[in-house]
């Protein structure tokens, strides 16, 4: 409860309880405030449920994602957008928003996918262009 008032959270009885069923600590918020975020009690606990760890908002710093909105970064995560494919995207000359990673990895594409992509001369296409070659098999 103190860390809790310390950290500017001034909450209600079921967000404590929601925070401290799933896991939310004075640790976590640390960790998360050390990335500058300070969410929403609402957003600490999707954060937290959905696996969003320190680890985590470090791979998406290193990879050029900083100053998300917890919400971005839950969205991500929910998608299975792994820092390591952000970084191939990158490293293949890609700069897809948020949401277009999340989009790019609900049908699939990784970055192998991207890569063969450009190896086969197919460059400078945009991340919808990418989706749809993915949802219609073009390999």
């Amino acid at each position: 409860m103190r860390d809790l008032k310390a950290a500017g959270y001034d909450l209600r009885t079921g967000d404590i309880t929601q925070m401290r069923i799933h896991g939310v600590d004075s640790r976590y918020m640390r960790d998360l405030k050390n990335y500058g975020l300070k969410p929403e009690a609402s957003d600490l606990t999707q954060m937290r449920i959905h696996g969003v760890t320190p680890e985590y908002l470090k791979g998406l710093k290193d990879a050029g994602y900083e100053n998300l909105h917890a919400d971005e970064i839950s969205q991500l995560r929910i998608h299975g957008v792994e820092p390591d494919f952000v970084q191939q995207a990158r490293r293949l000359g890609y700069d897809f928003t948020p949401q277009e990673l999340a989009q790019l990895r609900i049908h699939g594409v990784d970055g192998p996918y991207l890569k063969r992509l450009r190896d086969s001369g197919m460059r400078n296409l945009n991340a919808e262009q990418i989706a749809k070659l993915r949802i219609h098999g073009v390999d």
